[in-house]
């Protein structure tokens, strides 16, 4: 796996990963910003309890959790813009999971069951929808289907999929809007979730 660190910068403090609970034992005035190698930028504020959103409207409670908040005794470090490294372990489990498809039950057989192919839908008329059958083997009528596209999609068209068959996935693609839309050439995705 790829992993990159922040090049150390004498304008900002700068912390080790290891080195990240020290944050707890500084409370600077509100605003200072640190570096934390592989977690990311962090704002310290005066408020130990609760934050404002950056629109002043919502409140969120403050919670340390050892990544991305860390309480001091008058306030806390808050983790405004993340690292990749950051990005990529808190998502990359999900990401290995559904790609993968490796869940399994305790017969052995397979959960999740994932496929892709070209799309040939290009356009779509306006107010009306279109289909597309792909082969997903090991799909059973009843399965629960979802699919995504890798192409440049207008946001007015939205996809749905069910299984129609066995090993068969129809994928539709709906235009709700009074234009034409066209789609880009692209592929589908499809994850199937047994049922049973």
């Amino acid at each position: 796996m790829f992993q990159q660190s922040f090049t150390k910068n004498t304008a900002l403090p700068y912390y080790t990963y290891d080195q990240r609970g020290l944050l707890r034992n500084w409370s600077p005035q509100d605003g200072t910003t640190v570096l934390v190698d592989s977690l990311g930028l962090f704002v310290y504020s005066n408020s130990n309890s609760q934050i404002l959103d950056n629109n002043n409207v919502n409140t969120y409670q403050v919670q340390d959790d050892d990544e991305s908040c860390f309480q001091t005794s008058t306030g806390a470090w808050l983790l405004e813009y993340p690292h990749w490294d950051l990005v990529n372990n808190w998502q990359l489990p999900d990401f290995e999971a559904l790609y993968a498809a490796t869940y399994s039950k305790v017969s052995g057989s397979q959960r999740l069951i994932y496929a892709s192919a070209a799309s040939t839908i290009s356009t779509i008329s306006a107010a009306s929808r279109t289909s597309q059958n792909i082969t997903v083997n090991g799909a059973s009528v009843g399965d629960f289907a979802f699919v995504t596209s890798s192409g440049a999609n207008s946001v007015l068209v939205s996809y749905s999929a069910s299984v129609t068959a066995v090993n068969t996935v129809q994928i539709w693609a709906s235009n709700a809007s009074a234009a034409s839309q066209t789609l880009g050439i692209g592929n589908w995705y499809v994850l199937v979730a047994k049922q049973n």
